[in-house]
């Protein structure tokens, strides 16, 4: 539906959307700024999956919301929809690394090592399918393979915090909200729910 706006009300609504997103893009730099300096003191793998994570997601985010991006393509390139799964495929490899290394599955837990090794790889290799078939084919994959990886996933990290790892236990929490995010992006971007201030406020609390 259209919706008429006043000259006043519609700039409120700009510039509280504007706050909105440099709330959600600035929290995001934060974070891996402070994760870097953990990692360099640190040296801990898991900082540097992590922070790896939050730039695919970042990026993610930025080019399915859009905005900025024509002033970003103005001062350096041209970004192509179809490019989006690449970040996708980034963030899903990057969580899976950090999962390994947070929750140690090579040391405690070897055979549910494997399984994450495996859907790191093939996650891995989905990065070339774009390049070989059209971005509707990379696209449905794509979302074929995270709804697979999902529940799979989930049950290996509900599992490990089942057998008292302390990790896994604020991980599983962790994703829970992760997943909270993520689907409230999703049904706005689909169009299911409106793009609200709840909507960009919501979904970097939950992914982040």
């Amino acid at each position: 539906p259209l919706t008429m706006w006043a000259e006043r009300g519609f700039v409120e609504k700009v510039a509280s959307e504007e706050f909105l997103y440099g709330v959600l893009y600035g929290g995001m730099c934060i974070l891996m700024i402070y994760n870097l300096f953990l990692l360099i003191s640190t040296r801990e793998a898991s900082y540097f999956y992590y922070v790896c994570y939050l730039l695919s997601v970042s990026t993610f985010m930025f080019m399915e919301l859009g905005h900025g991006l024509v002033q970003f393509e103005d001062l350096f390139w041209e970004i192509d929809r179809e490019d989006i799964v690449y970040p996708i495929w980034f963030s899903v490899i990057f969580s899976i690394l950090f999962a390994k290394s947070f929750m140690h599955t090579k040391e405690d837990h070897p055979r549910l090592n494997l399984i994450l090794n495996g859907g790191a790889i093939i996650a891995f290799l989905s990065l070339g399918i774009n390049f070989i078939e059209s971005y509707d084919i990379s696209a449905v994959w794509n979302s074929s393979f995270n709804l697979l990886l999902m529940p799979t996933y989930m049950g290996i990290v509900f599992y490990i915090y089942m057998t008292g790892n302390v990790n896994a236990k604020y991980f599983f929490i962790a994703w829970i909200f992760n997943i909270f995010g993520f689907s409230i992006l999703a049904a706005a971007t689909s169009k299911v729910i409106p793009m609200t201030s709840f909507v960009i406020v919501g979904t970097p609390v939950g992914i982040l």
